[in-house]
């Protein structure tokens, strides 16, 4: 499990390794970039080119199995099976929690990061914090990644008001507002080509200056049918992450029925670009006591390869 002093260092390795790949994968795209999607795609396949090994050597410099290995071996087993009969684009279930890969590099197959001393965990219906010095600490993460729910590790070792416990949690509840969200889905756009679109909302994220903020990503994966199978494909495409934010105030305090109030438009597009994944990034400072997030229905994001365009809405 990868251990980082906080949060703001977590953020930072994000920041440098996104900024990594874009660098990298320049430095393949520039110079080439006047060539046609499919002799580009064959001059990529010639050179042997990698558009994610800056995350591969993290993973090897750190002798670690991520999750994005993980996501990345189900990927090639999907493409794989693409000339069997009833393959659909769809049959990829990614990750349910993560989309961004950058961040998948950080974490275990189980869905794990250690910041400071607690173990960090997302499951269903909320996340999952274990303190990794107290003495029920394996067994509250055994638990948990033996299917026991995550009301039922709190019962069981979350203490009381005398005896702290060696796990708590952010329970996921459902409302109008809500400031977490992931959702990824395949799409057949013709014979020939298909695209998966996904998105997500993330706490708990600084920024390089170190400011507590709530990042909103969304990406654009290009696959083409090569032969009989579906390839990762270079294609001209981009992420559009557009519509309305909503503030949303996280006091214990706070009336459930009115706590969800509109904050400001947004609307941000990544480059359009011959890329195998496109995206596109934005940024909310965390107000004190509040979290910025959306309402249901009010924000989406559109993915682009080509002429094909296809939204998404992002949900609790």
């Amino acid at each position: 499990m990868m251990h980082f002093p906080s949060w703001e260092s977590f953020a930072t390795t994000v920041e440098s390794l996104e900024d990594q790949i874009e660098t990298h994968d320049d430095s393949f795209l520039v110079p080439n970039q006047h060539l046609s999607e499919d002799d580009l795609n064959d001059l990529e396949e010639s050179m042997g080119h990698e558009p994610d090994l800056p995350l591969i050597e993290y993973e090897l410099t750190h002798s670690f199995c991520s999750l994005r290995q993980v996501e990345a071996a189900a990927e090639n087993d999907w493409l794989d099976a693409s000339d069997q009969p009833g393959w659909t684009m769809n049959d990829w279930q990614e990750n349910q929690f993560l989309a961004d890969p950058v961040q998948q590099t950080l974490y275990n197959p189980y869905n794990e990061v250690i910041i400071c001393n607690v173990i960090y965990k997302d499951m269903e219906g909320g996340m999952l914090m274990i303190d990794v010095n107290h003495p029920d600490a394996v067994d509250a993460l055994s638990a948990a990644n033996n299917g026991v729910s995550l009301e039922e590790i709190i019962a069981t070792y979350g203490g009381d008001e005398e005896v702290s416990g060696a796990a708590t949690a952010d329970f996921t509840h459902p409302n109008t507002c809500f400031y977490e969200s992931s959702k990824s889905i395949g799409i057949q756009l013709d014979n020939t080509y298909g695209m998966r679109a996904s998105h997500q909302i993330r706490e708990r994220t600084f920024d390089n200056s170190y400011n507590d903020v709530n990042v909103f990503k969304a990406f654009t994966r290009n696959y083409k049918k090569k032969g009989s199978k579906m390839k990762k494909r270079r294609i001209s495409s981009s992420a559009r992450i557009f519509g309305d934010l909503f503030s949303i105030d996280e006091r214990p305090t706070a009336n459930p029925l009115d706590n969800c109030n509109y904050l400001k438009p947004i609307d941000d597009t990544g480059r359009y670009r011959k890329k195998r994944r496109s995206k596109v990034k934005a940024r909310e400072t965390h107000v004190p006591n509040l979290m910025t997030g959306t309402s249901l229905d009010e924000l989406e994001s559109e993915h682009r390869q080509r002429p094909f365009y296809n939204t998404i809405t992002f949900e609790n």
